[in-house]
């Protein structure tokens, strides 16, 4: 069995050895931050796609609407949307 001053030693040179290294911490960093930075890109996306699909349902419901108050549906005279 290894003495217990030993694998002290062996202890703190790993850690010592994994303080300096540095070469890992853009990965780490980003793995931290990579979940939240997504989340809110598709978020946005997802409120812009939101937004977007209003707008259209309004503007269909105001021609429909002008349609209707004009006569034009009733007389048979409505042309198809481009």
């Amino acid at each position: 069995m290894p003495s217990p001053v030993a694998s002290r030693f062996a202890f703190r040179t790993a850690l010592r050895r994994f303080r300096g290294n540095r070469g890992g911490s853009a990965a780490v960093e980003f793995a931290l931050i990579a979940p939240i930075f997504f989340g809110l890109l598709f978020a946005i996306i997802e409120a812009a796609l939101v937004f977007f699909s209003s707008q259209v349902l309004e503007t269909i419901t105001q021609n429909s609407a002008r349609v209707v108050l004009t006569g034009q549906a009733q007389s048979g005279s409505v042309a198809p949307a481009r």
